[in-house]
């Protein structure tokens, strides 16, 4: 049976987890794009000094787990809306609520993956360096 009118309170909470998840969705591209500018730009700094790439790459490694952790907010961000658009489809808003297709892989699991592999590229190539300086 179909509500016609949904709960204010159901509205303004559907509203705030939008608002919420339009947040993350922010940091989502601007992170990686500004974190993969700055590595660009300290790789061309650091290349003949293995040990800076070693840093870089192990900061990287941690920025790449902070955002993993973001990633994972984003997807609980995400399960409520489901929830809340489940019981807003139950009234006449029903065909305000988009209907995405889901991907086999997505694209944050994308992002995360290169992050952290970006990390560990950093973290070999230096380590190779030292090695090879080290003889």
């Amino acid at each position: 049976m179909i509500k016609e009118k949904p709960d204010d309170t159901q509205l303004k909470l559907y509203a705030l987890l939008v608002d919420q998840l339009q947040k993350y969705t922010t940091i989502l591209w601007q992170f990686p794009t500004a974190l993969l500018a700055a590595n660009a730009f300290a790789l061309d700094k650091f290349e003949a000094q293995p040990w800076m790439m070693f840093a870089l790459g192990a900061i990287d490694g941690v920025l790449a787990y902070a955002f993993h952790r973001l990633v994972i907010q984003q997807r609980a961000i995400i399960s409520a809306t489901k929830v809340a658009e489940a019981i807003l489809s139950e009234t006449t808003c029903q065909a305000f609520i988009p209907k995405f297709t889901t991907a086999v892989i997505g694209g944050p699991c994308v992002i995360v993956f290169t992050l952290w592999t970006l990390s560990a590229a950093l973290v070999v190539s230096s380590l190779g360096k030292i090695c090879c300086h080290a003889r």
